[in-house]
Formats: structure tokens, sequence, C-alpha cells
């Protein structure tokens, strides 16, 4: 007997192709987007990133949403002060520019204490540090 699709419970951070096919409206292709774009991020802290994947239907997370959750401790966070530019650069949320601005700035100025020093590098606005905060620490 199958269960009630309410049943299936899935952690995003956690969950490989296999677990996320059982959602209604992931088949193998979606499922490799989906971990594919987590692995990009270092892990999703929040569900409706998956809105953020190449080509997904807005239908198709709201047939699912009930049924998934994050787990932001599974968060893999790039060390801002340490990371260089290629590692910087493979996340999502920050770009090119940004990597420059943000190496010149720590060569200049050095290390980071917090992330609201982010304010004074080129391209980092309010918007783009509320972003990327999950992903980034100073440590």
């Amino acid at each position: 007997m199958v269960e009630p699709e309410s049943e299936i419970r899935i952690e995003l951070n956690k969950a490989d192709s296999v677990g996320l096919i059982q959602l209604n409206g992931i088949g193998a292709t979606y499922a490799t987007r989906i971990i594919k774009y987590r692995n990009l991020l270092g892990g999703y802290y929040s569900k409706k990133q998956l809105s953020e994947i190449y080509n997904f239907p807005e239908e198709t997370y709201t047939r699912i949403q009930s049924q998934i959750y994050v787990d932001t401790a599974q968060i893999v966070k790039i060390r801002i002060n340490f990371a260089e530019f290629s590692e910087l650069i493979r996340h999502p949320y920050i770009n090119k520019v940004q990597v420059k601005a943000l190496l010149t700035y720590r060569e200049t100025n050095g290390s980071l204490k917090n992330l609201s020093e982010l304010h004074a590098i080129k391209g980092f606005d309010i918007e783009t540090i509320k972003k990327i905060s999950p992903y980034v620490t100073c440590r």
C-alpha cells in the first residue's frame, strides 16, 4: 500500500535523489538539479530557494512544500577571510565583480571582523549581504 503524500517528509540538505523522487512532480531531472544547486549553495536555508532552480515549476513547489523542510545546521559556510577566488566565485549569490572587490578589500584592510563590514565593499548592498549571510562566516 502506498503512503499518502502528506506523510512524506524530506529534508532538503540531506536528501538523495531516491528520496527526492518520492515527491509528487519530482523526477530524476529535478532531483539532480535540486542536489546540484544545493551543492553550489552549500545547502538550503529556505525551501523557497527551490524556485531559483532552472525551470522549476511554481505549481510543483506548491504541491510539495508541505512535504519538505530544511535543517540549516547542514549548511556549509565559506570562510570569507580565507576563501580564494575559485571558492568564492562558485557560489551562485556572489558574482565576479563582488569577488574581486572582496579580495581587494581584504588585501587593503585585512580580515573582516564581522559581516556588517561587507557594506563597505562595492557591490555588497543590503539585499546581497542578507542573501549570502547564511553562507559565509568571518571565522
